[in-house]
């Protein structure tokens, strides 16, 4: 019976152990399904991901939380505080009094020492301490709260380069895809010229140097396909590390390059709005809180400031047995008020105001600055700009062009009154004419996200 029992009860386990083997390995597999799931992304989906996911912003959102603690740091200083605090003394070593005359004491004439403290002391009390006024509380509190304000602007202000070097890399990307979609109808053009040519060698009518030549040029667009295939990969990569989302997380990209309109309106702007910049709007921030900081300077150094504080307790002294003794506990209390108020420090205060004031004139500099450096970097992207949109209209013209050459070489060359050689340059310059058209347009579009950038307007 019991070796029934036990077969039973191994059995039992041995089908427990199994499921939870199936469980584990369903779950495996469908963790790797979900891996192998891919995501496709727009340009705000990337930078959606990049402002929940990347460590530096999360970095940034922490310090927010940390200056939120700040403020409420200060502000419990303004809020009564409550103490309690017991304590027993034992004087092992009485220190003794002399006295001029021990007859007071009922002693012998003359100088006697006499012990006042006893053996034992024991003490417990409740403290309480409030603030009534104090000029500097009201300003240092507003100063943390500019200055969270401060931190929480630093935060919004960490995802303009972010959004700049998520999208530049996103672009590109998009570039690399449009140049493998014209090489591709490069290679099935060649192709096809190819198998022309060996026909035409097979009849007699062009020469062995003519296929060869052709053959090189669709090998060499060949290796161009595969290293560009490769960019695609190591900047997909990129991409996904600026996003701080893992590399090996398959995602694509949902935005087409043919969908956007590149053309004069992107030269279209507002006026410079200074405002705009973040990092203008951070100084100003900054200026608020000097100006904080030199009130605070003013007010310490000569305002008075007034406080109330209070004790109740129970003390007790003797042996240990008496302290022991609850019978020989006596309450006390007191309550009391403590003003303070600065007469001279030496001239320290009007150092310190002096020294706060410089500050505020350095900021003002720091502003012109700024605005001097904004106009220069929005004059310099919108230049940049035109440029690139001047000559992406060329290169237009020009591709276009070299694909009406190679169209014309091509008939020519079917109808005999062309070179293999003719065609194959036309090709050549085709393809070439393509490939600085594609990066002229990169060039466009990352003179746009510059300019949106000098303008502040990249970050919404």
């Amino acid at each position: 019976m019991i070796f029934y029992l036990l077969t039973k009860f191994r059995l039992f386990f041995v089908l427990i152990f199994c499921i939870v083997c199936l469980g584990h390995s369903q779950q495996a597999f469908a963790q790797e399904d979900e891996r192998d799931v891919q995501v496709a992304f727009s340009l705000e989906d990337c930078l959606r991901y990049a402002y929940d996911n990347l460590e530096a912003l999360k970095k940034q959102q922490l310090t927010v939380k940390a200056t939120n603690a700040q403020v409420k740091e200060y502000v419990s200083v303004g809020l009564p505080q409550i103490s309690a605090q017991a304590q027993i003394t034992n004087n092992s070593i009485i220190q003794r009094q002399i006295l001029p005359d021990g007859t007071l004491l009922g002693g012998p004439p003359g100088p006697i020492a006499v012990q006042f403290q006893p053996l034992y002391v024991a003490q417990a009390a409740v403290n309480i301490s409030q603030m009534i006024y104090d000029p500097s509380y009201p300003i240092g509190l507003k100063g943390v709260r500019l200055f969270r304000d401060l931190t929480e602007r630093q935060a919004e202000f960490a995802k303009v380069d972010v959004a700049e070097s998520v999208a530049k890399t996103y672009y590109l990307v998009l570039i690399s895809k449009e140049r493998i979609k014209l090489i591709d109808q490069n290679i099935s053009r060649l192709d096809t010229l190819l198998r022309e040519t060996k026909e035409l060698f097979s009849t007699g009518f062009v020469e062995q140097i003519d296929v060869d030549r052709t053959e090189v040029s669709l090998n060499n667009l060949k290796i161009e396909r595969e290293s560009t295939i490769q960019i695609i990969a190591t900047t997909m990569q990129l991409l996904k590390f600026q996003m701080g989302m893992p590399v090996n997380n398959p995602i694509s990209l949902r935005d087409d390059l043919s969908k956007i309109k590149i053309d004069s309106t992107w030269l279209a702007f507002n006026e410079t709005d200074y405002t705009d910049r973040q990092e203008y709007d951070l100084l100003m921030r900054q200026r608020g809180l000097l100006e904080v900081d030199l009130q605070n300077k003013r007010a310490t150094g000569m305002i008075p400031s007034l406080r109330a504080f209070g004790s109740l307790g129970v003390n007790s002294g003797g042996t240990f047995s008496q302290i022991t003794n609850r019978n020989r506990w006596f309450e006390f209390a007191f309550v009391g008020l403590s003003l303070n108020v600065p007469i001279t420090n030496g001239g320290k205060t009007s150092a310190l105001v002096q020294k706060a004031r410089i500050e505020l004139d350095k900021n003002q500099l720091d502003l012109q600055t700024l605005e001097r450096t904004f106009d220069f970097q929005v004059q310099q992207a919108y230049t940049k700009l035109k440029n690139s949109l001047a000559l992406l209209e060329a290169r237009k013209r020009n591709m276009d062009l070299a694909k009406e050459v190679t169209r014309v070489a091509k008939i020519k060359y079917e109808n005999g009154i062309g070179s293999n050689l003719e065609v194959v340059t036309a090709e050549t310059t085709f393809k070439e004419a393509e490939l600085n058209y594609q990066l002229t347009m990169y060039d466009a579009i990352v003179a746009r996200i510059e300019l949106e950038k000098a303008l502040g307007t990249l970050v919404k």
